[in-house]
């Protein structure tokens, strides 16, 4: 059964409210966060067996995802390439994937890029769905100091994936 958010997806604008998340959130610097929140982006997400992945692609190319949407923790790369704890689960009747990251190392503050343990560690969520030809992303983290970094929404137009296969 095809999923609602299946397809080719093309980043239509800017990234709302990125630049902070990307500063506060997660600890990126000046000319990456600018970088980030306009450049131009491909995601396209297949569902294979009991798998979702999720292809990423810019001008520095592709980065696959692959996610088990069983809610089970499992170790993987996140961020950066980062080492994370992932839970993924269906929600909403199965139309929203929800995925949890935990770092295993601050992200952002005084404290960036210092090992971290436990529920002090960063704990970044996102939840993916589809609006009619639109799929959203919303991203959020709780920081130490208990203030949650408001959700980082992404807009994107959905193609066809014959469109994308015949522009290749």
């Amino acid at each position: 059964e095809a999923m609602a958010i299946e397809g080719v997806w093309k980043k239509s604008s800017p990234i709302r409210g990125g630049d902070n998340f990307l500063d506060v959130a997660l600890g990126v610097g000046w000319v990456k966060r600018r970088i980030a929140v306009n450049a131009a982006q491909t995601q396209t997400l297949r569902w294979t067996g009991s798998s979702i992945i999720l292809d990423i692609s810019d001008k520095r190319g592709t980065t696959r995802h692959e996610m088990v949407p069983h809610g089970k923790v499992v170790q993987g790369k996140g961020f950066m390439g980062l080492p994370v704890s992932r839970k993924v689960w269906w929600a909403s009747k199965g139309s929203v994937i929800v995925m949890e990251e935990r770092y295993k190392q601050h992200l952002g503050g005084d404290e960036h890029g210092s090992p971290c343990e436990g529920d002090a560690c960063p704990l970044v969520r996102s939840t993916r769905g589809a609006r009619g030809d639109e799929m959203y992303i919303e991203v959020e983290r709780k920081l130490l100091n208990g203030k949650v970094v408001h959700p980082l929404i992404i807009a994107t137009a959905k193609h066809s994936v014959e469109q994308e296969s015949t522009s290749m």
